[in-house]
């Protein structure tokens, strides 16, 4: 999903991205990465949510966080 996502393909990155992240929980950088394709297809609710839950979830989340939700709410 990741992958397709840095190639632009943010539709098709959201389907695999979604299973990754109901897959796994509690893994922060799945779950911001499904939030970066989220706000990409311009679900920002959606988005700020998983961002939320990343940092929540800790492990290897990027520094860019609350800068994404602070954009994400200001869209």
């Amino acid at each position: 999903g990741w992958v397709l996502y840095k190639l632009g393909a943010y539709q098709e990155a959201l389907v695999y991205l979604e299973k990754a992240a109901l897959a796994a929980p509690s893994n922060g950088t799945i779950l911001e990465h499904y939030a970066d394709a989220l706000a990409k297809t311009g679900q920002n609710e959606r988005a700020i949510q998983y961002w939320r839950l990343a940092k929540k979830a800790g492990g290897e989340v990027s520094d860019q966080i609350d800068q994404k939700i602070a954009k994400a709410i200001g869209n």
